[in-house]
């Protein structure tokens, strides 16, 4: 009998992480500016209230209060962008915040850091601008990518993108340190079935024992992947990590997409679906 190639205990630990993290309480708070703050109110609408206003300039920043898990967004202009900087020295920051720069026409587009957790996005109020600032949020947010995908539906692709470039680098690593063969499978694979559950959280989706089918598929392309790569290795010659590295990291990255891509139209569950999509997307 074949042995199951994943520790159900660590699967189970990976469904509850998941599905906490689909529940968490984290919300975007907006300062500066009252009419950016309106305008990005009204993008961020969505079910419940994840949204806060904080009203007056920068000298009520350290008035602002923020949850542990809460992202702060300063919609401001060039003028006021060191006095906001200056105030917020003062604040708390458990998460983070991001300084959005109304620049008009000279405007970059662009997310720059002036340090760790301090991030400035270059914007104009257009839809090209207002997804500088949304990557931003994004980008800020780290690990709460999650509950801000699943709560705001302008920042769902963006947070499901950002899940699937961190397992597939976690994955690309993976697959260059494990020498053994066969023993990085059931990290892959694990990390692979975290990834479906947190974009399908992303898309709304309730994370229960229902969600096997979007299991079975990743399990399904972790071994087809792995199986793979161990066949080309025995042919390819030189150092064969960088291969398994890279593999690890592509395919990964390719069964991400599809999973975005299932999500996105909201596609009943099949046991093949998925793993099918990953393929044709790694072709």
């Amino acid at each position: 009998m074949a042995r199951w190639p994943l520790d159900p205990n660590k699967v189970w630990v990976a469904f509850k992480e998941i599905a906490a993290a689909s529940t968490a309480q984290t919300t975007i708070v907006l300062a500066g500016d009252a009419t950016l703050a309106a305008e990005a109110r009204e993008a961020l609408s969505g079910p419940g209230s994840w949204v806060r206003d904080h009203e007056g300039g920068p000298m009520s920043a350290a008035g602002i209060g923020l949850g542990a898990s809460d992202v702060l967004v300063v919609l401001t202009h060039p003028a006021e962008e060191d006095a906001w900087l200056g105030a917020l020295r003062g604040v708390s920051l458990p998460t983070g915040v991001v300084v959005a720069v109304d620049e008009g026409p000279a405007a970059t587009l662009r997310v720059t850091w002036y340090e760790k957790q301090r991030a400035r996005a270059s914007f104009a109020p257009s839809p090209q601008g207002w997804r500088a600032v949304w990557k931003a949020v994004v980008d800020v947010g780290g690990d709460h990518a999650v509950p801000l995908g699943r709560h705001f539906p302008v920042l769902r692709s963006l947070a499901a993108r950002k899940v699937i470039s961190k397992t597939a680098r976690q994955n690309g690593l993976v697959g260059a340190a494990f020498i053994i063969p066969g023993t990085d499978m059931p990290v892959m694979t694990l990390n692979q079935i975290k990834m479906v559950l947190s974009v399908a959280a992303i898309y709304g989706e309730e994370i229960t024992t229902e969600r096997a089918f979007e299991l079975l598929g990743v399990v399904g392309t972790g071994f087809g992947m792995r199986a793979a790569a161990r066949q080309v290795l025995d042919f390819v010659p030189g150092p064969g990590w960088i291969l398994k590295g890279a593999i690890g990291y592509t395919g990964t990255k390719a069964l991400g997409e599809a999973a975005l891509r299932y999500f996105e139209v909201g596609a009943p569950a099949t046991p093949g679906r998925l793993s099918g999509l990953a393929r044709r997307l790694r072709a």
